[in-house]
């Protein structure tokens, strides 16, 4: 008798879904809401949307947003294949991913107004048309590029994938932002132990993956949506992590904020940057010796960030700067995590009206005239043009913006904006018009990740023509 349950139990379980029947519950679409049309609420678009060649979209009660019915088209598609897949599996079950390069899925990722849906490995394709957006036709193929990426968004974090991702993080940010000991395994090419990893080097290296995908000079929207997933992913480590307040724990708070430069629509950089501050000044007054210099190091990095959000937003940064190095090593400094210190100095200096040690100066002069990474040099711009503010350093910062190398972070669009608003109001015909020109550009490249700063532009176009207001 037990067994006859049991039987039932499972049958029912494996009883096909009729989605027919969910697809009739769907609300009417927003085009025949709007003309007051019959709905047939056919997926991926009802009749009068394909006949009329529109997006069929709905409004969702559940979530409270207007959806693409072509997305519910691929949920259904994706449950019907792993509605298929369960009901012919073998009592043996599934194969061993063993031979993967890590426990990473492959990931179908579907774009839905400003949140991001993963589908799984199986997911249909929701995004289409050119993935990379290329903001300067006359950018230089030297600019790196990722390994191929499938027109279907899916991306496993295969071997290549995975070199290039833990490339472009230790090129472009180890060096201004040495968070992690880059002798670490799991920052390794090849990777050879992903299967032995613990929570907290599986959560950095999610980490490093994520922030990497921002890191890209051409604009990639599948990397910008996979970036999501494993952000996603990265966090469900966190709490676990910071159970146990180390070191460790304060490095993964710590990259939370550095990400948080690269995408403001998830988690706040103020509680991250908080959180972090709290957790080295603990750890500070109880570690041991040998932990110290990493945490000194996390200070200065926690110090930084903290600036960079403070600076581009003019406001106070409520955390005091640690100790200055020796002035005689201030000038010959080339360690570029030094620099972003010495310039968060500055900055921080130049907002409370304090007096500037000319050896500071003459270092900010000095390195300008250097070769650094990208974040670095713009960096130096953004410093100069805070500290002597002339259509010379204004120029100089729009130009650093516009050079193939140049990475991206959600404060560019705010300095370019400052930049472009002080040529107009103290600039001849010539410098304003060029001026003006370079920074609708930038504000055009920002608006490919994120489209708010279309509001930026908008507002700086008022201002050059106001007659056209």
């Amino acid at each position: 008798m037990p067994a006859t349950s049991s039987a039932a139990v499972d049958s029912d379980e494996l009883q096909p879904t009729d989605f027919e029947a969910l697809v009739q519950l769907l609300s009417a679409c927003k085009r025949c809401r709007k003309s007051r049309k019959r709905c047939d609420t056919q997926l991926p678009a009802c009749a009068n949307c394909s006949r009329a060649g529109t997006d069929c979209v709905f409004f969702d009660h559940v979530s409270k947003e207007m959806l693409p019915r072509r997305y519910v088209a691929s949920m259904i598609s994706h449950l019907k294949q792993l509605e298929a897949r369960s009901l012919a599996k073998s009592d043996a079950g599934m194969e061993s991913r063993a031979g993967s390069v890590s426990s990473f899925e492959t990931h179908q990722v579907f774009p839905v107004r400003h949140s991001i849906s993963d589908l799984g490995e199986d997911g249909p394709a929701a995004v289409h048309g050119e993935f990379t957006l290329r903001w300067r036709d006359d950018m230089a193929t030297s600019v790196p590029c990722p390994p191929p990426l499938s027109t279907a968004c899916q991306a496993l974090i295969d071997q290549d994938l995975h070199d290039f991702l833990i490339s472009t993080f230790v090129d472009t940010l180890q060096n201004p932002y040495p968070i992690l000991d880059p002798n670490s395994p799991f920052l390794q090419r090849p990777l050879s132990r992903c299967d032995k990893l613990s929570p907290w080097e599986t959560c950095s290296l999610k980490m490093v993956y994520s922030i990497a995908c921002h890191c890209i000079p051409a604009n990639d929207t599948r990397l910008v949506l996979l970036s999501d997933v494993l952000y996603k992913e990265a966090t469900g480590y966190v709490e676990e992590i910071t159970t146990d307040q180390n070191v460790e724990s304060l490095q993964t708070i710590v990259l939370l904020a550095l990400r948080g430069q690269f995408d403001g629509r998830n988690g706040s950089a103020g509680q991250q940057i908080a959180f972090a501050h709290r957790l080295e000044t603990e750890l500070t007054s109880r570690e041991a010796d040998e932990a110290v210099p990493a945490l000194q190091r996390l200070k200065r990095i926690i110090y930084c960030i903290s600036n960079q959000v403070s600076t581009a937003l003019d406001r106070p940064s409520g955390l005091a700067a640690p100790a200055l190095p020796d002035k005689e090593n201030l000038t010959s400094t080339t360690d570029e995590a030094d620099v972003l210190f010495h310039l968060a100095t500055l900055q921080l200096h130049m907002r409370d009206d304090r007096p500037i040690d000319p050896a500071q100066l003459d270092f900010l002069t000095k390195s300008m005239a250097l070769e650094w990474s990208p974040l670095v040099r713009t960096s130096l711009c953004e410093t100069q043009f805070l500290l002597r503010p002339t259509q010379e350093s204004a120029m100089q910062l729009l130009e650093s913006y516009m050079r193939d190398d140049m990475i991206l972070t959600i404060f560019v669009s705010r300095w370019t904006y400052n930049a472009v608003t002080f040529l107009l109001s103290n600039s001849g015909d010539t410098i304003c018009q060029q001026g003006y020109q370079l920074g609708i550009r930038v504000l055009d490249r920002c608006a490919l990740k994120w489209p708010n700063t279309r509001v930026l532009r908008r507002t700086l176009q008022d201002r050059a023509y106001p007659s056209k207001q």
